[in-house]
């Protein structure tokens, strides 16, 4: 604070260093009212000695910033009883009759703590306490009408390992923020924090774990529940790992951003990769599909079964169809078959063909029906005319009579 010369003993007119000086005051008995005077930065104090030990006499050039003297902005109240240390400048400590303590510098801090419940008022725009375990700072904006709470704890002085604590105006978004592990992020040569929470101005919270390794590094973990109670939670920046739960139940799970799980507060889920997906809804209706082909099973029991080229479909009845660009093959609950086809119809067997009816047998072509065997057998019912086998009635193009045996018919009986 000042400058200290001695005088009248040993070493005088030596600099002393001033924790070696004893305090004198006008009345120094336990009883009595002292008052003294803390020295302004820059003045110059005189020592004396009794009986080898220095004893401060007074300051003298106290000067303010212009050369001059620096005056107080408000007098001390004092009542008897009293105690008050004080400078020219008013800046005082104070101990009042009544047990109250008041700490006054100017306009810029008045400290009051009260005897009742030991309470400590504090009036000020800025406060700081820096001490070798850590560092703390309070801060209000007179233009903004904002303020800042900082404070840092280490466990040692290298700032090994440091929590940084911030409260009020953090920045635009965030009201409340800690961040706990080695180094302090952003400095040069230090790494991340381990631990980072956040709480936004909207009530949005922020929570990061992460290991002490090259900031990007693609590890680590984030969980975010924002003020609606929607929640997101993932590993990693990339993510590695993805979920999101919204207010509703609506739930949204991503693994490497290639496959993605999302369910609804109703029960219907979706399933997807790149090139497939398959999706599940509240009824039970599945479909699955990718980029050429689907299949689809209905709640009642339907399905469908597509690709580029054919389809096929069984319903909850029984009905079965199949087709393609020029075939369709169907198949009915009730019995009926029925095969339509573009082209022609083949059926190869090697041990036989049987077709039973109980109704008739009709057979429509446009061109000839060929029958090809060793021998042909035909079983006919009961009647006069058991069996007939006609043949179409072809005309010769130059006579116009009928050709034979094109156009003869052949009656057959048991």
């Amino acid at each position: 604070m000042v400058e200290v010369k001695t005088f009248l003993g040993q070493g005088s007119m030596d600099d002393q260093y001033i924790p070696k000086c004893q305090w004198l005051n006008l009345d120094a008995n336990p009883e009595g009212d002292e008052m003294t005077a803390i020295p302004r930065r820059g003045s110059v104090g005189l020592v004396f000695w009794i009986d080898g030990e220095p004893f401060f006499f007074g300051y003298f050039k106290p000067l303010g910033p212009k050369g001059s003297a620096l005056t107080g902005e408000e007098p001390a109240r004092t009542t008897e009883g009293d105690k008050v240390i004080s400078t020219v400048a008013k800046n005082r400590i104070a101990v009042k009759s009544s047990g109250l303590i008041e700490l006054y510098a100017k306009q810029t801090l008045f400290r009051i703590m009260f005897p009742k419940d030991s309470s400590i008022q504090d009036l000020c725009r800025r406060y700081s306490l820096k001490a070798d375990g850590g560092y703390q700072e309070w801060t209000s904006d007179e233009l903004t009408q904002e303020t800042r709470h900082y404070a840092e704890y280490r466990r040692d002085l290298l700032r090994s390992f440091v929590v940084i604590e911030e409260k009020g105006a953090v920045d635009t978004s965030t009201l409340y923020s800690m961040k706990i592990g080695p180094g302090i992020p952003g400095v040069q040569g230090t790494t991340l924090p381990v631990y980072t929470y956040k709480v936004g101005i909207t009530g949005e919270v922020t929570q990061t774990v992460t290991p002490p390794v090259p900031e990007g590094t693609p590890i680590g973990v984030t969980s975010i529940i924002s003020p609606t109670g929607e929640v997101t939670f993932q590993t990693g920046p990339l993510p590695v790992f993805y979920a999101n739960i919204s207010p509703l139940g609506d739930t949204t799970v991503e693994i490497n951003k290639l496959l993605t799980l999302s369910g609804t507060s109703t029960g219907a889920f979706t399933l997807k990769n790149p090139i497939a997906t398959v999706s599940v809804s509240e009824a039970g209706d599945i479909e699955a599909k990718n980029a050429i082909g689907s299949a689809a099973i209905s709640a009642a029991g339907d399905i469908d079964l597509k690709n580029a080229l054919a389809s096929a479909s069984l319903s909850s009845s029984g009905d079965i169809t199949i087709k393609t660009p020029t075939t369709t093959l169907t198949l009915t609950a009730a019995g009926e078959a029925k095969i339509e086809a573009v082209q022609k119809i083949t059926i190869d067997s090697k041990l036989g063909v049987d077709i039973n009816s109980v109704g008739p047998i009709n057979v429509n072509a446009v061109g000839p029906i060929a029958v090809k065997g060793l021998g042909l057998q035909l079983d006919g019912g009961t009647g006069p005319t058991d069996f007939a086998l006609t043949f179409p009635t072809t005309l010769s193009p130059f006579t116009g009579s009928p050709l034979v045996p094109f156009s003869s018919t052949i009656q057959m009986s048991k």
